[in-house]
This record gives structure tokens, C-alpha cells and sequence, in this order.
């Protein structure tokens, strides 16, 4: 469900949305970029290893789209029509149309709400007097003896509670107890961990690495010239140059041009091996014209980075040596 995630979570799908609406004018979201990953970007070899879009199920799709939203109501049921997906435009707009996509959606909620206390105290970001407070007011609100803030222990308590009081009419459900206290843990984390001063050190770091990446990127637009100097980029860059030019000349219309005419061969970088254009995956970026597909692949292409790939990507482009 979280394949459309930006690096560096949330604050990294913050980055990207500002550059896809200065940019392109659009908006980027990682539901919605999940389903475009599914949809277009994602291949499979079949047995000869051509490679092939997934085509997923529509009830997949909508699970990976629907999950967006917080659950800021007790009772999470499928919606009864099925809707064209392309048509969800902004987060939480439909419940998802299956059981299973309610699942993951109220699955997803739960699994944050200890995972990212349980980080913030690994870091040290939670001072001791909070945590024992917290810990004191889960005591009272649930009646049950617990010692810590572990993802385990606060995810257990509310999966058994998931279980226990959700049936079909009701949808799937929280007890009044535990749905209170699943807005107190929401708003403790953003109280003392997703506003912590030390993270506004971190999102600038995260800030200048998608943004540094997307500028050398962007510089290799030039019209008809863009291959050639994504080609290029191997001269300087070569990690990024190679993971890049791959990209372009998988989902372009000029990579397929390119795979296909053997004097346009002769500029195949000779890190790039050729069965890489035997695919029946849909066209994503059209640049054999001039148009704002390019700026579009590179948007694409950073949203699919992990933390540590875009930092090696950052050190690349930064060493002086």
C-alpha cells in the first residue's frame, strides 16, 4: 500500500508536492502516486522475459488508493460502488470499496501510532516525564497494567480490540475506550514528536537532498537534446547517470526510438544492457516533442528513491573528489 511512499516519509511527499505543483501543476500524494506505480511504472518478466505491466485487480488498486485518510470516525465500512479510480482526487475523499482495503486502512493507522513513539524514543526525542505520563493515562483509559510505550504492546491492545467489537453492520470498530485514546496517542505524537525542533534539522537535510537531485535532473532538459544529455549525466554522475538514463529510455517514447533504430544504438551507454526495451509496459513519458513529461520522469523517478539511495545519490552529486 505504501508503494507510491516518498523518501524521507512524509516530509519527502511534502518535497515532491511542492515541485510537482510548481512544476507541473499537479498534485502529488503518495496514495495516489502508489496507484500510478502499480499502474504504469511497476514490470514483471513473463517467461521470456519481457518485461509487462502488473495489471492488478481493481480491488488492489483501490486498496493502495483508498488507504489515505485518517480515521476520524468509529466504524470504517466498504463504500457500495465502485468508482474510476482516477476520479480521487484528494485524500480520504471514499472509503475503500472492499473489507480488506478497510483493513489496511485502519491497520495503517494503528501500526504508526507505536512505531513512531517507540523511534522517538530511541532518539531521545520524548522527555521521560511525558512518557510516563502518557503511559499512566493508557493505564486509566484501557484498565490495563502496561510498562512501556512499545510498538508491540500499544499495537496488541488495539488489534484484539479491532477484533473483538467489529462485526458487519458496525464496520470495523473501535470501543468508545480505545477510539479516544487512539486521538490522545495522535496528538501526543504531534505534540512532542512530528514538532520537535530537532526534526526541523532533519527536513532541511531531507529538503536540500530531493531538491539538489531534482536540479541536476531538470538541468538535462534541452528539447530534443534531453537524451543526449541524460546520457551524459553518466560522465559526472555515474550512479545516478545509469539508474537515470535507464529510467528515461524504459518509459519514454525516445527510448523505445532509440532500442529500436540501430544507428541511435550507437549511443546506448555501454553500462545499459539491451533486453532492457523488451517490454510491453505502457509509454509514460512522451519526449520525442518538447513537453513537461520529462520534468515528470524525474518526479518519478526521485519518488521512487529509498532514504539511503538518495543520500548516496546526494554524495554523488556533491563530492568534489
Amino acid at each position: 500500500h505504501d508503494l507510491g511512499h516518498a523518501p524521507f516519509g512524509h516530509h519527502g511527499e511534502e518535497v515532491l508536492a511542492k515541485l510537482a505543483k510548481k512544476e507541473l501543476k499537479m498534485k502529488f500524494w503518495h496514495e495516489r502516486n502508489g496507484l500510478r506505480v502499480v499502474d504504469l511504472l511497476n514490470t514483471l518478466a513473463d517467461p521470456d522475459g519481457v518485461q509487462d505491466n502488473l495489471l492488478l485487480t481493481y480491488a488492489v488498486r483501490d486498496g493502495i488508493i483508498s488507504h489515505c485518510g485518517e480515521v476520524d470516525q468509529n466504524g470504517i465500512r466498504p463504500r457500495r460502488k465502485a468508482i474510476d479510480l482516477e476520479r480521487i482526487i484528494k485524500k480520504n475523499q471514499y472509503q475503500p470499496y472492499t473489507w480488506e482495503g478497510c483493513v489496511v486502512k485502519v491497520s495503517d493507522k494503528i501500526a504508526y501510532l507505536g512505531r513512531d513513539i517507540e523511534d522517538a524514543l530511541t532518539l531521545r526525542l520524548i522527555p521521560p516525564l511525558q512518557t510516563r505520563r502518557l503511559i499512566r493515562q493508557v493505564r486509566e483509559q484501557l484498565g490495563i497494567s502496561i510498562r512501556s510505550l512499545s510498538n508491540t504492546a500499544i499495537m496488541h491492545s488495539f488489534i484484539v480490540n479491532l477484533c473483538e467489537s467489529s462485526d458487519p453492520d458496525r464496520g470495523l470498530a473501535l470501543t468508545r475506550e480505545h477510539f479516544e485514546l487512539m486521538a490522545m496517542i495522535k496528538k501526543f505524537n504531534y505534540d512532542f514528536i512530528y514538532n520537535h525542533p530537532r526534526l526541523r534539522y532533519y527536513k532541511d537535510y531531507a529538503s536540500l537532498i530531493l531538491t539538489s537531485i531534482f536540479s541536476v535532473l531538470k538541468e538535462c532538459e534541452s528539447g530534443d537534446k534531453t537524451l543526449e544529455n541524460v546520457l551524459k549525466l553518466q560522465n559526472n554522475y555515474p550512479v545516478l547517470g545509469q539508474y537515470f538514463s535507464e529510467w528515461v529510455l524504459k518509459y519514454s517514447d525516445v527510448g523505445r526510438e532509440m532500442s529500436e533504430s540501430r544507428a541511435l544504438r550507437q549511443y546506448w551507454p555501454t553500462t545499459l544492457s539491451a533486453p532492457l526495451r523488451r517490454s510491453r509496459n505502457m509509454q509514460v513519458y512522451h519526449l520525442v516533442e518538447p513537453s513537461e513529461d520529462y520534468l515528470l520522469a524525474c518526479i518519478d523517478f526521485i519518488a521512487g528513491m529509498t532514504d539511503n539511495f538518495a543520500e548516496r545519490i546526494f554524495r554523488e552529486i556533491t563530492a568534489l573528489t
